[in-house]
């Protein structure tokens, strides 16, 4: 009986440990695509943004422009909806989404990585590069 017991107990904390290994990554929402970002512990100095604060033209035409409200930081395709920036470093800038923000050359230049993923890009011929953009 003791024995029965014991293998009983055996096969299922066994089987438990084996369901977590067969499950695999859980998606979470309907999106699989998306990216979670954590809200860094950078904080830009309060004249730091003004920098960035303007309007960059791509080589293809198209513009996009950086903006601020209260600590909020915004990219935009004029006529569009603005999709909000989270700072990672001086010059850097993640959106939940994924795309990545880089300011260069004193905030003259700026890099865009997976400019596809800022919900306005359709307006934005570009997709799995890295798009230079000046002002």
């Amino acid at each position: 009986m003791k024995k029965a017991f014991v293998a009983m107990a055996a096969a299922a904390a066994l089987s438990i440990f084996a369901s977590g290994a067969i499950a695999g990554p859980q998606v979470v929402g309907d999106n699989a695509d998306s990216v979670q970002i954590k809200r860094s512990g950078y904080k830009l100095a309060p004249a730091e943004f003004n920098e960035y604060a303007n309007l960059f033209v791509l080589d293809s035409g198209s513009k996009i422009k950086f903006s601020s409200t209260v600590n909020r930081y915004y990219a935009e395709v004029p006529g569009e909806s603005r999709t909000e920036m989270y700072p990672q470093a001086p010059g850097v800038f993640k959106t939940a989404a994924g795309t990545r923000i880089e300011f260069r050359e004193g905030g003259d230049v700026v890099a865009i990585d997976n400019l596809e993923r800022l919900p306005m890009a359709h307006k934005m011929p570009a997709t799995g590069v890295t798009v230079l953009a000046r002002r």
